[in-house]
């Protein structure tokens, strides 16, 4: 079973708190795949990841870029997974079959969109469903996570 971690993003936007969690996933040492639903969300997304903090180096790729399987953290909107990775990250409520493929799932969605909240609730009924095992973080006003439930 796939350990899968629901992020509610309340105060916070997608760009400003997945650098944070990427640099946890990178200080441990694991491969991350970020599957977004769009080619301009990969962009806004290689762009945050490049530009969010100056004093550090968050090393990752995209489709555009080669030698994808020695990146840390790729984000694509393709299923292929060319960096070995163990966790996958998905946005834009998103959701793959491939999903018991991975350890760890980090499952990103924005607080104050009412469709994506109705939209995670179903994908946590269904992942429920499916025997995984979930957990929910919600974020704090100062942008740390708090566990749910």
């Amino acid at each position: 079973m796939t350990n899968i971690s629901f992020y509610h993003l309340t105060c916070h936007t997608l760009c400003e708190a997945l650098p944070k969690l990427m640099e946890r996933a990178y200080a441990a040492k694991l491969k991350v795949v970020v599957r977004a639903a769009t080619d301009a969300r990969v962009q806004e997304l290689d762009r945050a990841l490049w530009a969010y903090d100056n004093a550090s180096f968050l090393p990752h790729g995209t489709d555009r870029n080669e030698q994808l399987d020695l990146q840390p953290i790729f984000i694509t909107t393709k299923t292929e997974i060319p960096n070995a990775a163990t966790v996958i990250t998905l946005v834009d409520n998103r959701v793959d079959d491939d999903i018991k493929n991975f350890d760890r799932c980090l499952y990103l969605f924005d607080g104050n969109d009412p469709q994506a909240v109705t939209t995670a609730r179903e994908h946590w009924k269904m992942f429920k469903s499916e025997d995984h095992q979930l957990t929910y973080w919600q974020q704090a006003d100062t942008g740390g996570w708090q566990k749910q439930g």
